[in-house]
Parts: C-alpha cells; sequence; structure tokens
C-alpha cells in the first residue's frame, strides 16, 4: 500500500479535432499511457474530440479542475 502512495498521480490529456482523428486520439492515449506506465506513475485519462479554438471544451475544464 505504502508504495503505491509514493507513486506520482498525474493526469494524461489527449485531444484532437474531428471524429476522422479519432485513431490519432488512440495513438496519443496509448503512447501517453505506455510512457506514465515507463515512468511508474499512477494515472487518470482525460480524452476528447473538439476544437482547439474552443476553449469551454468538457475534456479541458475537467482537466483544469483536477491541477
Amino acid at each position: 500500500m505504502l508504495e503505491e502512495e509514493l507513486k506520482p498521480k498525474v493526469v494524461l490529456y489527449a485531444r484532437v479535432s474531428t471524429k476522422k482523428q479519432e485513431e490519432y486520439l488512440k495513438n496519443q492515449i496509448r503512447r501517453l499511457e505506455e510512457y506514465a506506465n515507463f515512468q511508474g506513475w499512477q494515472y487518470e485519462v482525460i480524452s476528447e474530440i473538439a476544437s482547439g479554438v474552443n476553449e469551454n471544451r468538457r475534456g479541458l475544464l475537467k482537466l483544469l479542475n483536477k491541477i
């Protein structure tokens, strides 16, 4: 239990702009998870398909609230 408590907890955020880019989103998540696992981090993934112009994206707001 103590070992789990010592691992940093991080939030991984991945985003693409359109549904057509969904495969890129999956690749982003996979690469982020691989890196987090390599580092030994505990993590939560937040991902979304939304325009970067929109600052009121649900996933971005969730990320900002967590940090």
